[in-house]
């Protein structure tokens, strides 16, 4: 019985962990900016370190949030980048095969010969091996003595098309990691936001248990939007 009690402690703990809403970082600042207004038009003096310290990581976390936000906006627009770079390997694809075609290869397999490869199954592979098979392709094309100067030229504005594809998608790692680096930095701030923030009511009933009431009262009285310190 005792055992069965247990682990149904530990699933009901598990469950109420994975249940637990994450810190917002709009919560935090809304209410850093509500409690420092406050602040503002108050005596302040019993609090003035703990005040001290949390306008100061207030300050920081506004700024972690505003470079979090810039990367992430730099990140979506380098996704969308991306897309239209790989939308016009497909188009150089489809060119390349128009062409191939023209220089009487198979019309229902262009590559034959080249790539084991049709079009089709080309435009719908992944990064890595969609870059492989067409620069092996590429390369086999223009090794073709026999090849037609339209098909040549083909051939080598996809490379083109591959060689922007491949330089944006350098482009959106390094975003990706920027935006990592701007998130893991924010939050690592706003664990000792939440600290100062605990600081400081702490300070705040402290200051009321020795006579200065309105502090406390003042400063954190509701409404506040949802924040779990």
């Amino acid at each position: 019985m005792d055992s069965m009690g247990s682990s149904a402690q530990k699933r009901s703990a598990r469950a109420a962990k994975r249940r637990a809403p994450r810190q917002r970082p709009s919560a935090r600042l809304r209410v850093g900016e509500i409690v420092l207004a406050r602040a503002s038009a108050l005596a302040t003096a019993p609090l003035d370190k703990s005040l001290a310290r949390f306008a100061a990581l207030h300050d920081a976390y506004l700024d972690a949030q505003r470079s979090v936000l810039a990367c992430e906006s730099a990140l979506a627009a380098g996704r969308r980048r991306r897309h239209d770079l790989d939308a016009l390997v497909n188009v150089a694809i489809e060119a390349l095969a128009v062409n191939l075609a023209g220089d009487r290869r198979p019309r229902l397999r262009p590559f034959q010969g080249y790539s084991r490869s049709c079009p089709s199954l080309l435009r719908r592979m992944a990064a890595p091996r969609k870059d492989r098979s067409i620069r092996n392709l590429v390369n086999a094309v223009l090794r073709d003595r026999k090849l037609s100067p339209p098909s040549a030229a083909a051939a080598r504005d996809l490379e083109r098309a591959l060689d922007a594809l491949r330089s944006g998608s350098s482009d959106l790692a390094a975003l990706e990691a920027a935006a990592r680096r701007a998130r893991i930095t924010r939050d690592a701030i706003g664990l000792q936001w939440d600290r100062a923030f605990a600081a400081l009511r702490l300070a705040a009933r402290f200051a009321a248990a020795n006579g200065a009431t309105q502090l406390y009262e003042i400063l954190f009285r509701k409404p506040f939007p949802r924040y779990l310190p």
